[in-house]
Parts: structure tokens; C-alpha cells; sequence
């Protein structure tokens, strides 16, 4: 232990070199368990951080544009600002989607599956089969596979997003998932 730091220099170290969370459970007064606790935390985080960087590379930035340009347009027209709102929702859980769920909102009734069908009509076969077709050309890589399965996910995502949210997998405990998207660890 150190004097400047409560929790030992150990911790420390392993705190500046993750740097991807800021809550820390350490190795408080000899404690192990805790210990391997914060460090299963942090390798989590940390495969999350490596898969959504390969994300953004094998196809998510391509499909969080379309996401964002269509909920630009959306907006031109006051009626369509609703599916700007869900596609702009949609454009964040593609640019980064692991480590994120998309779950029901409770409390969605009709108006949500009158507005998922406009949707599915307008862009949703759209964008995906523009998730589609990043699946086919990650799925012909080795490394791309898992990109391939998450893309396949976000398609049907891409089909209804009404009556659903994103939120991070921690807050989702309990609320029935949708689409979840978990790199391989």
C-alpha cells in the first residue's frame, strides 16, 4: 500500500493503464475477491472498447451515416421529425453497439407499431438490407464473423425502432432485450 493512495499503487497502475471505467473496485485491505471482480469489469470494458473500434472499421461508421443522413432529412418535414428522433437513436447504437442494448420502452402502445410500419416501409427494408449486405462482406473475413452476426441483429433492429431505447447492458437487467450485441470474450 501506498500513502498517497488508499488502495495501493497495484491499482493504480491498472486504473492509468485501462483508463475505460471510472469506478474502481480494488484490492481493498488484501481482498481478492474484489480484486478479480474490478479486473473482470475492466476486461469487459476493455473487449467492448476493441470490438466497437473494429466496429467502426468493418462497416458501423458506414451505417451510422446512413442512420444520421436519413434522420436529416427526416427533419426537413415537421411530420417526420419522430423518425429523425428514432433514426439519430438508431445511428448511436451503430456507431457503437457493444456493450448496448436495445430494449422495449414500457408504456409503447399502438402508435409505435403504426409508426414501425411507415418506417419498415420507407427506410427500415433499406437500411436493412444495407445492414445485410455488411454482414455478407464481413462474414467473408475470419476476424469479420462476429460483425457479421452483430449486423444481422441491428437488420431487425433497423425494421421496428419504435417502442424500443437503447441503454447501456447494466440498466437493462430485468427489461426484455431486443437486440443485444456482446463481442466474443
Amino acid at each position: 500500500m501506498t500513502k498517497d493512495h488508499p488502495r495501493g499503487l497495484l491499482q493504480v497502475r491498472f486504473s492509468l493503464v485501462t483508463g475505460l471505467r471510472s469506478a474502481c473496485f480494488g484490492c481493498v485491505n488484501g481482498s481478492t475477491a474484489l480484486y478479480a471482480e474490478w479486473l473482470g469489469e475492466n476486461r469487459r470494458c476493455a473487449v467492448r472498447f476493441i470490438g466497437n473500434v473494429l466496429w467502426l472499421l468493418l462497416g458501423g461508421l458506414e451505417m451510422a451515416l446512413a442512420y444520421a443522413l436519413l434522420g436529416l432529412l427526416s427533419f426537413v418535414f415537421i411530420i417526420t421529425i419522430p423518425f429523425g428522433v428514432a433514426a439519430f437513436r438508431l445511428a448511436g447504437f451503430a456507431l457503437w453497439p457493444f456493450g448496448r442494448v436495445l430494449v422495449e420502452k414500457q408504456g409503447a402502445g399502438g402508435g409505435s407499431i403504426i409508426a414501425n410500419i411507415v418506417w419498415m416501409l420507407i427506410a427500415g427494408i433499406w437500411l436493412a438490407i444495407g445492414h445485410l449486405i455488411a454482414a455478407v462482406l464481413n462474414a467473408i473475413t475470419i476476424i469479420g464473423i462476429p460483425f457479421a452476426v452483430a449486423h444481422v441483429k441491428l437488420a431487425g433492429a433497423a425494421l421496428t425502432p419504435f417502442g424500443h431505447e437503447v441503454m447501456p447492458v447494466g440498466q437493462a437487467v430485468g427489461r426484455p432485450v431486443s437486440v443485444g450485441v456482446q463481442p466474443l470474450s
